[in-house]
């Protein structure tokens, strides 16, 4: 009895480290920090930027509408995560992903394709293994071969070859991403291995008739549904072939946990999985073509197709190939392989979650502008600490800023013409290394002076008015003072230029007012996130004196236009 109870309690531990801990192994990507993105499918633990943003994407560049794009992506993450309606027809699993309240609003659903289904086919084998670890053919045009190459390592140990969740070479010819192509695009068959039946039969939820109905060979469903087993078998492959698995075992980190966390498709910088995105993005688009071809459907793509001449006649568009040509404009996909550059959450750094909202981000571009990004180098006198280093301001209870933010600054974009007019503000973080990126909205396209202004410190404007024309700008006010309007900066070491410190009260000056104030905390023995803390110590005392009064001393004063 003790023994029966020790095993429950470690299958409970190991569920709720899945659930809880690391979030669900299948969540591709950790989208609980998008920042300043969104996607309309943007649930924390249950995101797919390929299955759901990029196929919307492809889907519209390929000549759909928005609205059938929007169904097909919907469909392709479907797959994944049911959305169970009323009389689901299958017994959801304890382990299913299907979570009702993800898409609220959503009317789509299916039956038979997710991951904790208890459906077997007459090999053992559950839908994932199917639907989620298809194998390719190397003849097929469209899906592409495998990366890997056919020869598939079988499992060391013997006992595990007829395991239902472990992979098995398939016969000759009896490839079933070819079954699901053909299903899809051609409207034949179904579905199943040449030799054996569909693992489950497939229904989808009609809205009108609120019923679970047979998803038929060339709908709209089986275009999604053959859309994710494709970009499955890319992203699977070299989990398959790392662990030789057919399978998603929570206990293999390098697949279950790491493998799709860090590695599917190039969202680190540290990858392995960066080359399957070029092969699998273009076999996404092959589909889609086929699939207007098959159904007539005429209107144009809005890529255009082999415009520079990368691969001149194989029918993708530029967009969607590498020619690693640095003096050409970079295409979505150079730009999608390229880890993100922007701490899109604000959190000081930048990671798993920022290369994620980085491709959210690349694509909401394509189809929907929000915003664009304004990238400043600054530097402040009273924190600065040497190297390029900021200190991270402190208070009475340590660092005062999660991760590597070092203060609080205020960014204006103020009107070419008059600056008195402050078009658009927002208040944002600054790394410990000088670094912050104002969203600023997408309607913004014109010239604009850009003031920065910091609690203490003397605030400063760009020389000129800069354009802001682009997706991406950047301005460095450290490492020149004629960046800076009236050259208004403090030589630092390094080589560097920061804001002056000491104007406590904001007045655009720093004269004996502000020095009565820190002397005031001085005296007081104040602690704390205080605007008399110009060195950021959480502490004012003699050390900010010296600072205000030096530059009391030389009458600091604000300029702007």
């Amino acid at each position: 009895m003790k023994t029966l109870r020790v095993r429950i309690c470690l299958l409970l531990f190991m569920f709720l480290q899945l659930s809880i801990g690391y979030g669900l192994p299948w969540n591709e990507e950790n989208t609980s920090q998008l920042g300043h993105v969104t996607t309309a499918h943007s649930a924390a633990d249950v995101h797919s930027t390929i299955h759901y943003d990029l196929t919307k994407l492809l889907a519209i560049k390929a000549g759909f509408s928005v609205d059938m794009a929007e169904k097909i992506a919907r469909y392709c993450v479907l797959v994944d995560q049911i959305n169970p309606k009323p009389n689901y027809p299958y017994q959801i699993a304890l382990n299913s992903i299907s979570i009702p309240d993800t898409y609220a609003g959503w009317d789509e659903s299916l039956a038979g394709t997710e991951r904790g289904s208890p459906q077997q086919n007459s090999y053992k084998e559950y839908p994932p293994q199917y639907w989620h670890f298809p194998y390719r053919d190397p003849s097929d045009s469209i899906s592409g071969a495998m990366t890997f190459g056919v020869n598939y390592p079988l499992p060391a140990d013997l006992k595990y070859r007829d395991k239902p969740y472990f992979w098995r070479i398939p016969l000759l010819n009896n490839y079933n991403l070819s079954s699901i192509r053909d299903w899809a695009i051609n409207s034949s068959g179904f579905p199943g291995k040449p030799d054996n039946s569909c693992p489950s039969l497939i229904y989808y939820f009609n809205s009108t008739t609120q019923q679970y109905e047979k998803v038929q060979p060339g709908s709209i469903q089986t275009l999604g549904i053959y859309l994710h087993s494709l970009a499955d078998s890319y992203s699977h492959e070299h989990c398959m072939v790392n662990d030789t698995l057919r399978s998603h075992p929570i206990w293999s980190d390098a697949c279950g946990l790491t493998y799709h966390s860090f590695h599917e498709f190039a969202y680190d910088t540290a990858i392995q999985a960066m080359t399957h995105a070029t092969p699998c993005f273009q076999a996404l688009w092959r589909v889609l073509i086929a699939y207007k071809a098959a159904n007539g459907i005429t209107s144009p793509s809005l890529w255009t197709i082999d415009s520079n001449g990368f691969q001149d006649g194989d029918g993708i568009p530029d967009e969607l190939e590498n020619d690693e040509d640095l003096l050409t404009d970079e295409t979505f996909l150079e730009k999608w392989i390229k880890p993100s550059l922007i701490d899109f959450n604000e959190d000081g750094d930048i990671d798993h979650s920022d290369h994620t909202s980085w491709r959210i981000f690349l694509i909401n571009q394509e189809i929907q502008p929000i915003y664009k990004v304004l990238t400043l180098n600054v530097m402040i006198e009273g924190l600065y600490m040497g190297s390029g280093v900021l200190k991270q301001a402190m208070d009475e209870n340590g660092q005062h800023f999660n991760g590597n933010i070092a203060d609080n600054i205020i960014v204006e974009l103020h009107d070419a013409t008059n600056y008195s007019s402050i078009v658009f503000s927002d208040t944002i973080p600054l790394t410990k290394h000088g670094q912050a990126n104002l969203f600023y909205p997408y309607s913004l396209n014109n010239n604009y002076f850009i003031t920065v202004k910091h609690r203490n410190s003397i605030s400063i404007t760009t020389a000129s008015a800069v354009a802001l024309q682009g997706n991406f700008v950047e301005y460095d006010f450290s490492s020149n003072p004629a960046s800076v309007f009236g050259n208004n900066m403090k030589l630092l070491s390094s080589g560097l230029y920061g804001l002056y410190s000491g104007d406590c009260n904001a007045d655009g000056h720093i004269d004996q007012n502000d020095l009565l104030a820190i002397q005031n905390s001085v005296t007081g023995f104040s602690k704390g996130y205080l605007n008399t803390d110009l060195n950021g110590d959480g502490i004012a005392d003699a050390a900010d004196l010296v600072i205000a009064d030096n530059n009391a001393a030389h009458f600091v004063v604000a300029l702007h236009p």
